[in-house]
C-alpha cells in the first residue's frame, strides 16, 4: 500500500515521516530530530520500530534521497537504521534537479555522450550527466589543466572541481549556470544557448593540447631543410662521427621523415625532452622550440691532433715509444678542445653536460 492508502493512527504516523524525510530544504535533515518527536508524546513509538516505519513511508521514494555525514554506508537500508540511533549526526536530503538544472545536465550529458539507460528518470540522467562532466575533468592531463593558456572559465571549473570534490550534482548544476551566464535565463533559453557555450568551454582542454602540438610541430617545419643541397650538408653534421646522441637520432627523424609534415610530435618532445607533449608545460613547450632550433644548428666539435710533449733525454739515452692510454688520449684531447674554445666557464659545464646526457641515453 501507499501512504495514502492506509487509515487512521498508521496514516498518520506514515505521513509525518515521509513528509518530514522528502521536505526540500537547503541543507541535510537531522534524522535523529524526528526520532526524539516519534518516541516522544502524543506517539509515544518504540526507538526499535522507527526505521521500519520509516522505510514503508519512503520506500517508493528512495531514489530521490540521499544520506549525509561521516558515517554513511553504501546500503540505505543501514543507514536508515543508524539514523535513527540516539544521537546520531546522519542527514538526509530531497535530491531533486529544478528545471534549469535539469535543461542544463541534460545538454551536459548529450555533448559527454552520456548513455541514457531504459526507464532512466530526467533526474538520474542528470546525476549520471554530472559524474560524466567530474570524470571528463579529472582525466584530462595535469600539464594541461595547469596551462595558462586556458580560458579563464575553464580554469575557474578546473578549481571548482579540484577544490570541493564530493560537492553533489546540484551544486555543480548551479556553478556552471553562473559560470555560463545562464542563470537568469528560463529553462527553455538554457536549452538553446547552453550547447554553444558547453561546447566552447570543453573543447578548451583539446585546444591546449593542439595547440601544444602545433607550436613543436611549426618549429621542426620552419627549421627543416628546405633544398636538398642543405639536407646533405645537414646531415653531414649531424651524423658526423663526433656528433652526440640527440643529433644522431635527430639526423634520423630527418631520413624517416621525408614530408616534414607526416612527423609525429611525440617522437620530437620525446627526442629533446623524453616525454610525450601532452605532458609538457607551458614552460617546456618554450624549451623543447629553443632546443630543437638549435639542434638543428648543430655543428659537431673539431677533431684536434693530440699534442704530447716528449720529456727531456739525458746524454746517451735512448728514447722508449710513449704509450698513452685511450681514456688518458681522450681526456688530454677534451681539455685542449676546451682550452682553445676560449668558451667561459658556465658554458663549458652546460657542454659537458650535454655530452653527459647523451651518453646516459645508451
Amino acid at each position: 500500500k501507499k501512504v495514502e492508502e492506509t487509515e487512521g493512527l498508521v496514516k498518520e504516523v506514515l505521513t509525518l515521516l515521509h513528509k518530514t524525510l522528502l521536505l526540500k530544504r537547503d541543507g541535510a535533515y537531522k534524522v535523529s530530530d524526528l526520532r526524539e518527536k516519534l518516541i516522544a508524546p502524543p506517539y509515544g513509538i518504540p526507538s526499535c520500530n522507527l526505521a521500519i516505519l520509516a522505510a514503508v513511508a519512503i520506500r517508493h521514494d528512495v531514489k530521490k534521497l540521499r544520506w549525509v555525514g561521516n558515517n554513511v554506508d553504501s546500503d540505505f537500508s543501514v543507514n536508515l537504521a543508524n539514523a535513527f540511533l540516539a544521537d546520531s549526526k546522519i542527514g538526509i536530503r530531497l535530491f531533486e534537479f529544478s528545471s534549469k538544472q535539469l535543461a542544463l545536465l541534460h545538454e551536459v550529458g548529450f555533448l559527454l555522450k552520456t548513455p541514457k539507460q531504459l526507464n532512466q528518470s530526467s533526474h538520474e540522467f542528470s546525476n549520471e550527466a554530472a559524474k560524466s562532466l567530474r570524470e571528463f575533468v579529472k582525466n584530462q592531463p595535469d600539464s594541461v589543466k595547469r596551462s595558462s593558456q586556458l580560458q579563464s572559465e575553464t580554469k575557474d571549473l578546473v578549481k571548482f572541481l579540484q577544490s570541493v570534490p564530493t560537492k553533489n550534482s546540484q551544486d555543480l548544476a548551479d556553478y556552471l549556470l553562473n559560470l555560463l551566464g545562464l542563470e537568469n535565463k528560463s529553462s527553455p533559453e538554457i536549452t538553446n544557448l547552453s550547447p554553444s557555450l558547453l561546447k566552447n568551454l570543453l573543447d578548451d582542454f583539446d585546444r591546449i593540447i593542439n595547440d601544444k602540438e602545433f607550436l613543436i610541430k611549426q618549429t621542426w617545419q620552419t627549421s627543416y631543410p628546405k633544398t636538398l643541397p642543405e639536407k646533405i650538408e645537414l646531415l653531414d653534421r649531424l651524423t658526423h662521427e663526433n656528433s652526440t646522441h640527440q643529433a644522431k637520432k635527430l639526423a634520423f627523424l630527418i631520413e624517416h621523415y621525408k614530408d616534414p609534415a607526416t612527423v609525429k610530435v611525440d617522437e620530437l618532445s620525446g627526442l629533446i625532452l623524453n616525454k610525450p607533449c601532452i605532458d609538457c608545460n607551458d614552460v617546456e613547450i618554450g624549451q623543447c622550440q629553443g632546443k630543437l632550433e638549435a639542434l638543428f644548428s648543430y655543428h659537431p666539435p673539431l677533431s684536434l691532433p693530440l699534442l704530447i710533449t716528449p720529456p727531456q733525454l739525458l746524454p746517451n739515452q735512448i728514447a722508449e715509444p710513449q704509450v698513452v692510454e685511450p681514456k688518458q688520449n681522450l681526456i688530454t684531447s677534451l681539455r685542449q678542445q676546451i682550452k682553445g674554445s676560449n668558451l667561459p666557464a658556465e658554458e663549458i659545464k652546460q657542454v659537458l653536460q650535454q655530452l653527459l646526457h647523451d651518453y646516459t641515453e645508451f
